[in-house]
């Protein structure tokens, strides 16, 4: 079961027009926003979308966080960080 999803952004504004736009037909709605990035969820899942803390521009990636074993957790991000 996937607990937690991240997406990166160049911005924040495009991608809350989109996400607000999209997000609720599948039941996510908006929690937060800042200037560094917007948050979703439904229950126990969350959606956000932020802008790299490192200041670099967002590339295609995404880590994807689970309530299964370490190891698992592990490999999903290893993986996403690598395609």
């Amino acid at each position: 079961m996937i607990h937690h999803v991240w997406v990166g952004t160049n911005d924040v504004g495009r991608s809350k027009r989109f996400y607000d736009a999209v997000l609720p037909i599948v039941g996510i709605v908006p929690m937060t926003e800042d200037e560094g990035g917007l948050g979703y969820g439904s229950g126990t899942f969350h959606f956000s979308v932020q802008v790299p803390i490192d200041g670099r521009p967002a590339t295609v990636a995404m880590a994807l966080i689970s309530r299964l074993p370490s190891r698992t957790v592990r490999w999903s991000i290893d993986f996403t960080r690598q395609h």
